[in-house]
């Protein structure tokens, strides 16, 4: 189903609905989601038909119309971009395209970091405000999956994207990085300990042995990245 949605130009379609103001752009996002889920080919391909345009658009809630804001400003929507930003970061192999990727972030004064900063900061808060005894049982893993559904899942999206972010060895993004994240009284290491959480449910969370594998190589590779700012680690 994915080669013939690939060959029959699937995500050029899609590309026509991002770029239009309507409200079959909340649809076609969830397309663009499944279609490039763990395929750096689709990745690219995404990349190379402007994809990251749209995208970056949404991420910093511009581009919408006075009708249709409404919708596509609510929390599902940005959680949806945030993993569209997530999933090319950690699919896309070194290269021309995933620089793209990070170059978007270098935009506009770096508006871009900040906007990220003002997530973690929206998402950790969230996390931080969670009663823990609400958790269904009274188990590590039980415990792991309640904060998983009240914003953590979203929160180790934006940990990662930071990582990666990080690992570019750009002083420029690490300088605005540690700015920002301070000014939401956040610091590096408390993004390294959601991924290092993260990293400890892998098996429960991730079914495919190979997906589960490369999860893990990335994530320690992000958490160094993390816990020593000056970019020694290999990007992913």
């Amino acid at each position: 189903g994915h080669q013939l949605f690939m060959e029959g130009e699937g995500l050029e379609l899609t590309m026509k609905f991002l770029s239009k103001k309507c409200f079959a752009r909340h649809a076609a996002l969830k397309v663009v989601e499944a279609a490039i889920d763990r395929r750096p080919k689709a990745c690219a391909r995404f990349v190379e038909i402007l994809g990251l345009r749209p995208t970056f658009a949404f991420f910093m809630g511009k581009g919408l119309s006075k009708i249709d804001k409404w919708e596509e400003r609510t929390e599902e929507f940005t959680e949806r971009v945030i993993t569209v930003i997530f999933m090319l970061l950690r699919d896309l192999p070194r290269g021309p395209a995933r620089d793209r990727v990070c170059a978007k972030f270098l935009e506009s004064d770096l508006e871009k970091v900040d906007r990220l900063a003002e997530l973690c900061g929206r998402y950790s808060n969230r996390v931080e405000a969670l009663d823990l005894d609400e958790a269904d049982g009274d188990e590590d893993e039980d415990v792991y999956m309640f904060q998983l559904d009240h914003g953590m899942f979203v929160l180790q999206k934006l940990a990662a994207i930071f990582g990666h972010l990080i690992c570019t060895g750009d002083s420029r993004l690490q300088h605005r990085t540690l700015q920002a994240l301070h000014q939401q009284g956040l610091a590096l290491g408390a993004l390294a300990e959601v991924l290092e959480q993260q990293g400890r449910f892998l098996d429960a969370a991730v079914d495919d042995e190979g997906c589960r594998r490369q999860d893990r190589e990335q994530l320690d590779v992000l958490t160094r990245c993390l816990r020593a700012p000056g970019g020694q680690g290999r990007a992913p």
